[in-house]
């Protein structure tokens, strides 16, 4: 994997280096503005296990880009489907739903019935 990483975070060593000597040395000016240099820089981060998760650390460190994350998550229906499988599988994250469920009073109705449901459908299976 390391092999494969190398030329490409060589190519984007060489782009930062020339664009350096244009006068424009700034590399998050350079993302911003330049597609190739973006593409070139995104593709070595996800293409990295560990750039990724730093670069996920860094991302949801921040409300406002956490915010924007939870919300592109939950917009993608296979992302989304994942994230709802993994919480209702860890009774730790299942626990952090409910208390915030019912901290809504209005939620709070909507959960009980759904458990007198839940109650009725295991009374009736017997």
């Amino acid at each position: 994997m390391r092999n494969s990483l190398l030329p490409k975070l060589s190519l984007i060593a060489a782009t930062l280096m020339l664009s350096g000597c244009a006068g424009n040395t700034d590399l998050g000016k350079q993302i911003a503005t330049n597609q190739q240099v973006r593409d070139q820089a995104m593709s070595a981060i996800a293409g990295n296990a560990d750039l990724a998760v730093v670069m996920q650390q860094k991302l949801l460190a921040n409300d406002s880009l956490r915010t924007r994350i939870v919300d592109t998550v939950l917009q993608d229906s296979n992302a989304s489907q994942y994230v709802l499988y993994r919480i209702a599988t860890n009774q730790a994250a299942m626990d952090l739903v409910l208390r915030g469920a019912i901290a809504d009073s209005s939620m709070r109705q909507h959960v009980l019935t759904l458990m007198k449901g839940v109650e009725m459908g295991q009374a009736f299976s017997k």
